[in-house]
């Protein structure tokens, strides 16, 4: 049951990058001559630049992100036989890429948002709340290990 939760989490992981590049190649063509880069999330203003595929950073860097968290996961006690402990570990990678990925689709999406004139940038109440969250699963993978250790 425990690879079964990994996997889904993995498969939500996969759900959600997808939503990040249709956003990106769908939004693309869409988009104005002059396109924020960056958004104002603490002060710092926001910087526009002539559209071009610098936009795709972005969900590039998830990619790359997603990567390294899924490898990161996968090499976690490779060739041994795996106890709940690695399956608890992966779980906690895997939810951990969860957030981030929405946070990276926050960021694309008030991009995409701010160009049109709709946002003026990202709403930090919600990419504070996420990073929040992902602050608050390490305790509490921590606690459930050790329930599982008992």
């Amino acid at each position: 049951m425990k690879k079964r939760s990994a996997l889904i989490l993995l498969i939500f992981n996969g759900i959600l990058l997808c939503a990040a590049w249709t956003l990106a190649l769908v939004a693309y063509p869409r988009l104005p001559a002059r396109i924020p880069l960056w958004l104002d999330v603490f002060g710092g203003g926001i910087i526009l630049a002539r559209k071009s595929p610098w936009f795709f950073i972005y969900p590039v860097l998830q990619s790359l992100f997603c990567v390294f968290f899924v490898g990161f996961a996968r090499r976690l006690n490779p060739g041994k036989s795996e106890g709940p402990g690695v399956q608890l570990k992966r779980e906690q990678i895997y939810l951990t890429l969860i957030f981030f990925n929405m946070i990276f689709i926050h960021l694309l999406s008030s991009l995409v948002l701010a160009a049109h004139n709709i946002v003026n940038g990202v709403n930090r109440f919600y990419l504070f709340a996420l990073f929040g969250i992902i602050l608050v699963l390490f305790p509490y993978f921590r606690l459930r290990a050790r329930i599982l250790k008992r």
